[in-house]
């Protein structure tokens, strides 16, 4: 899986949270706010 594909599953994770709460609409996710659980 290249990190391109795994970016996007994980943006369109994160704009789906936007849903369920308003508050994270403001909220920008990187992807070294991921890395440690890549890691773990």
């Amino acid at each position: 899986m290249s990190t391109t594909t795994m970016w996007r599953m994980i943006r369109r994770a994160a704009e789906g949270l936007i849903d369920t709460d308003p508050r994270f609409a403001e909220v920008k996710f990187a992807p070294h706010d991921f890395r440690r659980l890549v890691s773990a």
